[in-house]
């Protein structure tokens, strides 16, 4: 079966907390074509809440340090500028585009406007490309995450599983360390966080997918289960204070 996935993460977190997550992906699996938003926001002290659609699922548009979405059945638009350089393309398979992860912006300054509501904060943009199906990749565990504190941004995946790989970034510069849910060591700066809100938790095919019933049928088909469990959290360096988001998925 031939098989495809471009999918986009962009988000934003206001001094305040308040924050907003979207995700546009485009599928081809076989004979199924489809598109895919959607937009999760919430702040410290209230639930979240999430919205989807598979009509008029618009990918995001970069023009050079800027990148726009907007897609209308979801009511938002948002602009990107980058306040940093897009980090290296990393090849996480041997295969040459396999699976390619382009962090475009690591740090930006965002501006979101929801529902007539606006949002702006220190913002991200990825894209995932990926031609290998989810069901057959050499991993048990992921861990992801992005943190702003101060002038600094940390950018990670961890991977975990038969093909081990950790991917973590200061500023921009590949550095080591390790990576764990309550943050992430490094011999210059470590990172810690203290989870403010559970975004999301469970099995995708009843959370991020749950509105999306060709896509969930596609996991169930193939009998993958994924755990995803992500957090908004303090992110803290000696007395400086920030936010993070990040998360862990289990293949299972």
């Amino acid at each position: 079966m031939s098989f495809s996935l471009s999918k986009w993460y962009l988000d934003s977190v206001s001094e305040s907390g308040e924050a907003a997550l979207a995700y546009a992906a485009e599928l081809t699996a076989g004979p199924l074509r489809q598109r895919y938003a959607s937009l999760l926001t919430a702040a410290p002290g209230s639930a979240p809440r999430s919205h989807t659609t598979l009509r008029d699922a618009r990918l995001p548009v970069q023009h050079g340090a800027v990148v726009e979405w907007a897609v209308g059945p979801l009511k938002v638009a948002g602009c990107w500028r980058a306040r940093a350089p897009a980090i290296a393309t990393c090849e996480l398979l041997d295969e040459p585009g396999a699976l390619t992860w382009h962090c475009l912006q690591p740090r930006a300054a965002a501006e979101i406007v929801c529902s007539g509501h606006e949002l702006s904060g220190n913002g991200y943009v990825e894209r995932l490309e990926l031609t290998v199906p989810p069901w057959q990749l050499p991993i048990e565990e992921l861990r992801w995450g992005r943190a702003h504190v101060g002038e600094h941004t940390w950018v990670w995946i961890d991977w975990r599983g038969p093909r081990a790989q950790r991917h973590l970034f200061l500023d921009g510069v590949r550095v080591d360390g390790e990576v764990s849910d309550t943050g992430v060591r490094m011999s210059k700066l470590t990172v810690a966080l203290t989870p403010a809100l559970t975004l999301r938790g469970g099995d995708v095919a009843g959370t991020a997918l749950a509105r999306a019933p060709s896509l969930r049928a596609l996991l169930e088909r193939h009998k993958l289960v994924l755990d995803e469990h992500k957090w908004l959290s303090t992110a803290s360096v000696g007395r400086q204070r920030g936010w993070a988001i990040h998360e862990v998925v289990r293949w299972r």
